[in-house]
């Protein structure tokens, strides 16, 4: 699931557009090419400036960080190419490399060395160019083609350009080898009969490129590229945009290997608006709305965030990948039935065609498993596995049964065996073992006693029941600790929380948690402690504000701590990471050759 945070304003425009956005050698930072004279470099976390460099020559493409050589790269009036290091002040004084050709950009290259992309097409490694700066390369474009945007892939081990340029009768796509003598591997024209192209990007997944085009009719089109075979045609249709806006150019980029970042203005043409596509699935999965939008509209990734132009400045979403779940992409979770309101505007409507191949006696899954008699355990949920039932049915109908009869052991089994558990009946087995008795719990104790088919993970027994905060058998702790476990969304499962768990029980987990926490070694446990801490802050967080009681107070006060302890423990290790590094590496601490003390000091008085 992909997730779209708050976005917040970067930095003003001098222009309608920055030149462009290029990563940094530190993580979270981004050089921004601002204007023709203006670099400036920035920390996306707190906004603020690391460094930034003028010019009297004005910058024709966005500056970028070369990694191989550790070096920043510029292109200066298309035929200038400085190059200097971060302690750099002043680049009017930094050596210009002249060339006889004009420049369109320089593209960093990983793990190697940048290529320099001339106008007409030509792509040519930084040192082959350097070596001869007056050699006039071969380039698949004409001089009346002008480059629209360029990008730098690996196509079957051969790092190539695609070159998307565009010319009077439209727009062709080229591919070009990098130090090659040919001059194209190959050329797509990117046209269809009455429909005009709106945006165009390169997708590369587990190893395959395919190019996508976002067509004015809302078709977007994906077309496999391949280096020996010439394509024809633009591919095939793939999905229907309706988000954004067909009257205005558009903006993608690829975020993840099946996420896709589209940016246009809105269909109601009042704003921008920027979404994540799942390419695998085809479906939509955050969508942000901007109360401005700009024509030029240009989208950059840096890290985890999206940079755009959003009225007259560049602005960062950060944004976050969650595991996929088949039953919340297709839609499979119902919407939260709300109990506040006595009357709804809108009603939805679920209407299913059920086909049957069997007779009409045949059992249902709920006559199988509630009406049987006799129940197998987990070879009753295998059998049902093969017989085709799916996860979320599965937990759909059997949790209700198994917590009706009490059958801890086989919820625990439950949980365990599904990878995918779906988040409502999880939070109902959550409140099922917090409104337990302790009698409920008799026969999961007997079976942890006697070492017998439950297990508590690896979590140790022997928490003192007398100084916790709160009280649990046995049996509740050994189910707790297995639903702790149990991986979730935190998106889906927020709105469960919010309703259905009550400010006591709440309470009551936030205590485990403190109690738990400072206890165990596991690692992944710790990380699904606070996972939990953080969602259960998060779903009542306005009744924790509120509350006065000292029970509360004295919980957050033992997660707080807990937490500054954990943020010091981070703080030591950094501290101790060089230290182990010059281990790692077999240096020699350098020792102080002279001693010194502080027993005594010398002054100089002047006395007249």
């Amino acid at each position: 699931m992909a997730k779209l945070s708050t976005c917040y304003p970067l930095c003003p425009l001098i222009d309608r557009s920055p030149i462009g956005v290029t990563s940094d050698s530190l993580p979270g930072c981004a050089i921004v090419t601002l204007g023709k004279n203006i670099v400036i470099r920035y920390k996306l976390a707190d906004q603020k400036q690391a460094s930034s460099w003028s010019s009297k020559d004005k910058l024709s493409a966005p500056v970028i960080y070369d990694d191989v050589g550790k070096q920043y790269i510029a292109v200066f009036n298309q035929s200038i190419v400085r190059m200097w290091e971060s302690t750099e002040v002043d680049l009017n004084r930094i050596k210009k490399l002249k060339f006889d050709h004009p420049i369109h950009s320089v593209l960093n290259r990983t793990n190697s060395e940048p290529v320099v992309v001339f106008k007409n097409g030509a792509v040519v490694s930084l040192s082959a160019a350097l070596a001869d700066r007056r050699k006039m390369w071969l380039g698949p474009l004409s001089y009346d083609m002008t480059i629209k945007d360029c990008s730098l892939i690996k196509l079957e081990d051969t790092d190539c350009v695609a070159l998307i340029a565009a010319r009077e009768d439209g727009v062709v796509l080229y591919l070009t080898e990098v130090d090659s003598t040919n001059v194209q591997l190959l050329s797509v024209p990117l046209e269809r009969k009455d429909r005009k192209l709106l945006g165009c990007t390169i997708m590369v997944v587990e190893g395959s490129v395919s190019v996508l085009t976002l067509w004015n009719d809302g078709q977007l089109f994906s077309l496999p590229l391949k280096v020996l075979s010439e394509p024809h045609g633009i591919g095939c249709a793939v999905y229907t945009v309706k988000a954004v806006s067909l009257k205005n150019a558009v903006a993608m980029t690829q975020i993840s290997t099946h996420h896709l970042a589209v940016y246009g203005a809105d269909p109601s043409e009042e704003g921008a608006m920027l979404v994540i596509v799942n390419t695998q699935f085809m479906l939509v999965q955050a969508h942000q709305h901007y109360k401005l939008f700009s024509n030029n509209t240009c989208l950059w990734i840096i890290g985890t965030s999206l940079l755009l132009v959003v009225g007259n400045s560049l602005a960062v979403v950060p944004f976050s990948l969650d595991t996929e779940r088949l039953c919340a992409l297709i839609g499979s979770h119902k919407p939260l039935k709300s109990h506040e309101s006595k009357s709804n505007d809108v009603e939805q409507i679920l209407e299913m065609e059920n086909a049957f191949w069997e007779d009409e006696n045949s059992p249902t899954l709920i006559d199988s498993v509630s009406a049987k008699k006799e129940w197998a355990g987990l070879k009753s949920v295998e059998n049902l596995v093969a017989q085709g039932y799916s996860q979320a049915m599965l937990c759909e109908e059997l949790i209700p049964f198994l917590i009706e009869k009490r059958k801890i052991s086989d919820i625990i089994s439950l949980l365990k065996k599904l990878p995918d558990f779906p988040e409502e009946p999880l939070v109902r087995v959550l409140i099922f073992c917090l409104d337990s008795p302790v009698s409920a719990f008799n026969s999961i104790k007997h079976e942890i006693e006697n070492g017998d088919s439950v297990e508590v993970d690896g979590e140790d027994d022997s928490r003192d029941s007398q100084s916790a905060l709160v009280e649990f058998s046995k049996g509740q702790r050994a189910l707790l600790d297995v639903i702790i476990r149990t991986p979730f969304s935190e998106a889906m499962i927020l709105p469960y929380l919010r309703s259905r768990l009550n400010l006591p029980h709440c309470l009551a987990l936030l205590q485990y948690i403190a109690q738990s926490l400072p206890q165990t070694n596991d690692v992944s446990y710790s990380k699904s402690l606070l996972k939990w801490s953080a969602v259960l802050l998060d779903s009542h967080y306005q009744q924790l504000l509120l509350s006065k009681d000292e029970c509360v107070s004295s919980t957050i006060t033992a997660i707080k701590e807990l937490v500054e302890s954990q943020v010091e423990y981070m703080d030591d290790l950094k501290v101790l990471q060089p230290i182990l590094e010059r281990v790692k590496c077999g240096q020699h601490f350098q020792k102080q050759n002279t001693l010194t003390n502080n027993f005594y000091s010398i002054e100089t008085l002047r006395l007249y």
